[in-house]
């Protein structure tokens, strides 16, 4: 296997005993260091020491922050048919957002859980191909759930996903310019369970 300094690849393959040789574009690593730095904080409060129902209501919040000095250069700001690089600023982290949270509005009392969760996180870079890089764009959802133990064989449980029917949008090759919108809709789902 012989690697250009375009990061595409020479490689020989053997079919039926005759041997081939093959161009293929790979991502290549750097050898230079990168850091990744960042703090999480959460809260979890239940409210026992209210009277009575009351007493069922509890919270938990989270926040999470990151950063990070590393590089992802875009394949298209560096493809000689497509020279972006006066346009395009390189990408960070796959998969990584710098802030991300949740909160948690919840009951708990005889039987009744009512539950309320929110998540949220920014944007962030997710590569697809050689092409161009792309990012997707800071989303949040809203998730409600419920049941309630009939007795202690029987429970009825409900759950509706993506309450306010947020979409996600994809970006490429620069934030803004928007490649893709992905609408996911509502769900809900409605069960009964048994235990014996």
């Amino acid at each position: 296997m012989v690697a250009t300094a375009d990061n595409r690849v020479q490689e020989q393959f053997v079919v039926d005993g005759r041997s081939y040789t093959v161009p293929v574009a790979q991502q290549g690593n750097s050898s230079s260091t990168s850091n990744l730095r960042g703090v999480e904080v959460g809260v979890n409060h239940a409210f026992t020491y209210l009277p009575g129902a009351w007493s069922g209501l509890g919270v938990q919040l989270n926040y999470n922050f990151a950063q990070s000095n590393f590089s992802y250069p875009d394949p298209s700001a560096v493809e000689p048919a497509w020279p972006l690089a006066q346009f395009t600023d390189p990408a960070g982290l796959s998969g990584f957002s710098r802030h991300s949270g949740s909160a948690t509005l919840y009951y708990e009392y005889a039987g009744l859980s009512l539950r309320a969760d929110y998540k949220y996180r920014s944007g962030y870079f997710k590569p697809s191909s050689l092409t161009a890089n792309r990012y997707v764009d800071d989303v949040g959802f809203l998730d409600l759930s419920a049941s309630y133990n009939i007795n202690r064989h029987w429970q009825i449980k409900a759950q509706a996903l993506n309450v306010t029917n947020q979409h996600q949008l994809m970006f490429r090759p620069v934030e803004g310019s928007i490649a893709e919108s992905s609408f996911f809709g509502r769900s809900y789902f409605v069960g009964v369970r048994f235990r014996y």
